[in-house]
């Protein structure tokens, strides 16, 4: 039996990435590698990134920026500087780009573990209705509207009446053993629910590290970020 390796948003730091790997004693052919979405946009190697995943099908959960991404090669959003300098770096055809990025899915969901890139709401809706919007974008949970939220820390007050998304009282949340989330970038890596709700998204493109978590060993594996050290996230 090989590994199940799940790996935090890069945006762009293939160099860590890179180092990430060698660090996990990878092996090819019976390990699977799970990205969890955000491969691109802040970090200096996007396009490279891209390559690097695609060419080796390694599977991958649509974040919100590849999925801003996407509708921009698509044509349906409007070019901007990151995505031009993306785009004139890559070398594979933006017609394979667009058809593989199309098939990421919002989430995994297997015996052991639910993976998705932001999170989930509590009733556990956006699993059945295949809702990316929430998949993709969650930070916390509006119990008094029943609704999501995509604000980021720094945009949160009190008055808001929010929770943090995992934190909310959930009978579909006690289903799984694991779930498995990025998008909400922390310094350390977050546990809730007993440990079995885990964000492993730690800043890599903001100078702090690239996280993987390997599911058969419950073992944590870091790379320090070679970017530099930007707001206090």
């Amino acid at each position: 039996m090989g590994k199940t390796i799940f790996i935090g948003d890069v945006h762009g730091c293939l160099d860590e990435l890179l180092s990430l790997f060698n660090k996990l004693n990878y092996v090819p052919d019976k390990d699977r590698i799970i990205f969890l979405g955000d491969l691109v946009h802040k970090g200096p190697k996007s396009a490279e990134v891209i390559e690097f995943v695609f060419k080796n099908s390694y599977e991958t959960i649509i974040g919100n920026h590849d999925y801003y991404f996407l509708k921009t090669l698509e044509g349906k959003s409007k070019p901007y500087a990151e995505y031009e300098n993306i785009i004139s770096s890559l070398t594979i055809p933006k017609e394979k780009i667009i058809s593989w990025m199309n098939n990421f899915p919002c989430y995994i969901k297997e015996d052991t573990f639910l993976a998705v890139h932001a999170g989930i709401d509590p009733d556990g809706k956006c699993i059945e209705e295949n809702n990316s919007d929430v998949c993709m974008n969650i930070r916390y949970w509006d119990s008094a509207n029943n609704n999501f939220s995509s604000i980021t820390e720094h945009q949160l007050k009190k008055s808001d009446g929010l929770i943090a998304w995992y934190e909310a009282k959930s009978e579909y949340f006690d289903q799984f053993n694991l779930m498995i989330y990025g998008h909400s970038a922390k310094k350390e890596i977050q546990f809730s629910k007993n440990h079995r709700i885990i964000g492993i998204d730690t800043g890599c493109c903001y100078g702090g590290m690239l996280t993987a978590y390997i599911l058969e060993e419950n073992k944590f594996v870091q790379i320090e970020s070679q970017q530099h050290k930007q707001f206090d996230y």
